[in-house]
């Protein structure tokens, strides 16, 4: 009996070693297939960042190259309006300036005829003096 607890002992032991040892392969297979997984998803991982900084990249630069361009244009808008206010400022001075010698002008006629208004009256009233000296 003890031959046969024995072997059948045994027997068990053999079946417990091969499925330790189917145990340990399937982990070594498991742990060599999480590495694989792993570098696989380190590898896609690093192109995929690569892409991605590759196209922040460009579309930085396509962004650059869009403000740049808009900041140019509204600058030479800007000059343009710009130049365009000067010359109209640059007008209505030149009008003004005219439009005042105008008025001195006119100022300077007024004068002159308020002048030559008053004498007319001064003589008109030593005119009615005199005639009203002689008339009495």
């Amino acid at each position: 009996m003890t031959t046969d607890l024995n072997s059948r002992l045994d027997t068990k032991v053999e079946t417990l070693a091969s499925e330790v040892d189917r145990l340990a392969e399937g982990l070594t297979e498991f742990r060599v297939e999480m590495q694989r997984s792993l570098t696989d998803f380190r590898t896609e991982m690093r192109e995929g960042l690569s892409e991605f900084r590759v196209e922040m990249q460009r579309s930085s630069s396509e962004f650059r190259t869009s403000l740049q361009g808009g900041l140019t244009e509204f600058r030479a808008e800007m000059q343009r309006s710009l130049a365009d206010f000067r010359a109209e400022v640059q007008r209505s001075t030149s009008d003004f300036r005219a439009d005042l010698a105008d008025l001195k002008e006119m100022v300077a006629k007024q004068a002159e005829t308020s002048r030559q208004q008053a004498e007319t009256t001064d003589r008109l009233v030593k005119l009615v003096e005199e005639m009203t000296k002689r008339s009495q």
